[in-house]
């Protein structure tokens, strides 16, 4: 009887161990040779801008760079997001982890060896104030602005503005979508194209030249027109379908 009993509790002992043992982590890993980023599908060879998301299963997924880690989650696989534990950075300054969410990122008019993209990680600020001082930077987003700036857009719309106006004039997606509108001006004046109901977006312009701006299309509706604001003339219209929307406007805007 008793020998049963101390079989049984270093049976529970030995449970217990090996179930501790097999516990994920949840911490970020080494970038190792040969590791592969799993957006651009490149060996991921500068670990001063390496980006790291853990999932919730306790996988690891390996980055050269933030903004390849933000493309991968856009599109197809944006319900992956959901899965994500923590996504951590490569800190330029103190070349160690950082959680992103509490990374300060620093971009301007400097490319890095990563992608010819122009933001790094920092997890100073004085340090991050500093290299934006001798890079000619400006500009300090958080990872929210990040993700704001550089995931992939759900609808992007092309376009071109000249003498009869923006064509096409008609661009329709869904509420809650990421919207990127890039216009090229064909006349030999500059303009600016707003969109009423959305007053964040205001794309100005040069003559003869391209520019992009995105925003998220929040406010559902088929009567937000595009103007031309340096004249009022309406251009074009925004139809954004929301669940009420989108069966009675499928017919009218297929073409």
């Amino acid at each position: 009887m008793k020998m049963a009993k101390w079989w049984l509790l270093f049976s529970a002992i030995f449970l217990f161990l090996w179930v501790s043992c097999q516990k994920k982590t949840y911490k970020p890993v080494p970038i190792e040779k040969g590791d592969i980023c799993l957006t651009c599908m490149m060996e991921i060879v500068d670990l001063d801008y390496a980006a790291e998301c853990i999932m919730e299963n306790g996988d690891v997924l390996k980055f050269d760079h933030p903004i390849c880690m933000i493309q991968y989650f856009s599109g197809g696989r944006k319900p992956l997001k959901e899965k994500v534990l923590k996504y951590y950075v490569m800190a330029y300054d103190t070349k160690k982890w950082v959680r992103a969410d509490s990374a300060i990122f620093v971009r301007g008019n400097y490319r890095t060896p990563v992608m010819d993209y122009n933001v790094t990680a920092f997890q100073d600020s004085a340090a991050a104030r500093e290299f934006a001082r001798t890079h000619h930077a400006n500009e300090f987003l958080n990872w929210e602005e990040m993700w704001a700036e550089y995931q992939e857009p759900d609808r992007f719309f092309r376009a071109q503005y000249g003498k009869n106006g923006l064509r096409p004039d008609i661009f329709e997606c869904h509420v809650q979508d990421v919207v990127q509108f890039r216009i090229t001006n064909r006349t030999k004046k500059n303009i600016a194209i707003t969109i009423e109901g959305y007053p964040e977006f205001r794309l100005e312009i040069p003559a003869e030249e391209s520019r992009t701006r995105r925003f998220k299309a929040d406010k559902p509706g088929d009567h937000f027109d595009i103007r031309e604001a340096t004249s009022g003339k309406v251009v074009g219209r925004l139809v954004v379908s929301g669940a009420h929307l989108r069966e009675e406007t499928k017919e009218y805007y297929e073409y």
